[in-house]
């Protein structure tokens, strides 16, 4: 119908990390948990998921190879975008770290509203690792209609090994208990960027 018009829906990025680049980046991703299990802890309010994010800049992760495929993805994410009003003069990897959930962790709902673009690589799932979800930020709104699923109160992504998501920082979001006896390990970052 041509009088109704959808404005707010938000494309989110998915894909993998290139297939004869992932088992150098995920061997140094876990060379690195190994050589720093004593930075490992609870980085948020009420949530017992383990990571980095805490640390200091000489015991960040930095691999230059699992940097380059980020901007890589950010960049191809971007194309999709296509103009933007004000467009963005750089991108700067802000920040990087490791998560670790071990069975029972999750990550409660929050965003990263002081940055431009939030992302997160997946190194070790399985199918009970427990989903990722989006939090549609009109869901108050949306309950009152019986609206497509894209106006839906969440969207559901099931990770898979070397699969990384893009998104807006400003999206709410989560990530559900696991409930794997397998450690769910990820790498989350968020992307600075100047504009015109």
């Amino acid at each position: 119908m041509d009088n109704i018009i959808h404005p707010f829906p938000c494309p989110i990025y998915q894909n993998v990390i290139e297939e004869h680049l992932w088992p150098e980046i995920q061997t140094k991703v876990f060379q690195y948990i190994r050589n720093n299990k004593d930075l490992f802890e609870p980085s948020w309010y009420l949530c017992p998921t383990l990571s980095t994010f805490h640390v200091k800049d000489e015991q960040v992760l930095n691999i230059s190879l699992l940097n380059s495929q980020i901007y890589s993805h950010v960049e191809k994410y971007l194309e999709y975008w296509g103009d933007f009003e004000k467009q963005p003069t750089s991108l700067t990897l802000h920040n990087i770290w490791v998560n670790i959930a071990k069975k029972g962790s999750y990550q409660e709902e929050h965003h990263h509203n002081d940055f431009f673009l939030s992302g997160t690589i997946y190194f070790q799932v399985n199918p009970e690792s427990g989903p990722f979800q989006f939090i549609n930020p009109l869901s108050a709104q949306s309950v009152l209609f019986n609206s497509p699923e894209k106006f839906g109160y969440s969207y559901t992504i099931k990770p898979q090994n070397s699969m990384i998501i893009i998104f807006p920082s400003w999206m709410p979001h989560r990530v559900l208990a696991n409930s794997s006896n397998e450690d769910r390990i990820s790498v989350s970052f968020n992307i600075k960027s100047n504009f015109k």
